[in-house]
């Protein structure tokens, strides 16, 4: 995959992804980038991406957001859950 095309299609697929976030995943993209030439002939080279290695990033990426989420509504609910436990509780000199 040209290096060009994954620009677009990683800013479709990430939507999960702060912008903050997105520099960092362009860092981790370049670091991947292989420049091949298109024609023997040609002087220059076209930088290209191994779209295995792509899609694996693209999953661990999903992975690692998802169990951030997971941390922060697990960390919400059990707030939740001892503020209503103790609005909830009987004060036994009151009964």
């Amino acid at each position: 995959m040209m290096q060009k095309n994954e620009e677009r299609i990683s800013s479709k697929l990430l939507t999960f992804v702060p912008g903050t976030e997105m520099q960092k995943w362009n860092m981790m993209v370049k670091r991947i980038v292989k420049s091949l030439k298109k024609n023997p002939n040609d002087d220059y080279d076209t930088d290209y991406l191994d779209v295995d290695t792509l899609l694996n990033m693209y999953i661990e990426y999903f992975r690692a957001a998802k169990k951030s989420q997971q941390k922060k509504l697990s960390k919400q609910f059990a707030r939740v859950v001892q503020h209503t436990d103790a609005r909830n509780e009987i004060d036994p000199d009151n009964v």
